[in-house]
């Protein structure tokens, strides 16, 4: 259903998903595509309800769709700088996040953490979060996209299915990133030599 869904309209889908492999249990996040599943990013942070249950992936993905790269993260991926920071020192434009941030601190965590990831890496952050209920969670919706200056560009409203639009303009992401050159001060080789692994992919087109 999703595979026809990409190939009727030419998008390319991240979707959440459990997956079996090797007998070992994943939180994922699948690149889909009108041709298929292209890849599976297995989120690395696990929750600490999740750790009797999955295992963490060992590997960062980042995604190429046309000329945009997107570092994938799920969930509690997102709390930490050092996830966005991979992404961001891989080249990439976005941080691209599907979440559960739940009803009471998950808002407020979410609106912190995405705009920080945004600024400190000079990168668009977009959150897909949950919306109403699942599980024994009460979810806090609010499903939103920041801009590489880390100020709010589009967001959901916290109940209710709803398709957020935003464009990912690459003359803001440069002026951004001249007006904010963290990225570039880093100095040279500390991408290559923080040993964090990543995988690329290419979907759609």
């Amino acid at each position: 259903m999703v595979v026809d869904a990409c190939r009727e309209s030419g998008v390319v889908a991240v979707v959440g998903a459990a997956v079996h492999d090797g007998g070992e249990l994943f939180v994922s996040a699948l690149v889909v595509d009108g041709g298929g599943v292209r890849a599976r990013y297995d989120k690395q942070t696990l929750f600490q309800a999740e750790r009797d249950l999955y295992r963490p992936g060992d590997a960062g993905l980042t995604l190429e769709v046309d000329s945009w790269r997107l570092g994938l993260g799920v969930c509690y991926d997102s709390g930490f700088p050092e996830h966005a920071r991979a992404a961001a020192l891989d080249g990439c434009h976005a941080y691209v996040v599907g979440a559960l941030f739940g009803v009471g601190n998950g808002y407020h965590e979410s609106r912190i953490w995405f705009p920080a990831r945004a600024l400190d890496n000079t990168v668009y952050a977009v959150l897909a979060n949950h919306v109403g209920r699942t599980g024994a969670w009460d979810t806090c919706g609010s499903s939103a996209v920041w801009g590489p200056d880390g100020r709010l560009v589009a967001e959901a409203g916290p109940r209710g299915e709803e398709i957020v639009w935003a464009d990912l303009d690459p003359a803001v992401l440069s002026a951004a990133r001249e007006a904010e050159p963290m990225l570039r001060d880093l100095g040279e080789g500390e991408g290559e030599e923080d040993g964090v692994a990543r995988r690329v992919v290419r979907a759609g087109g």
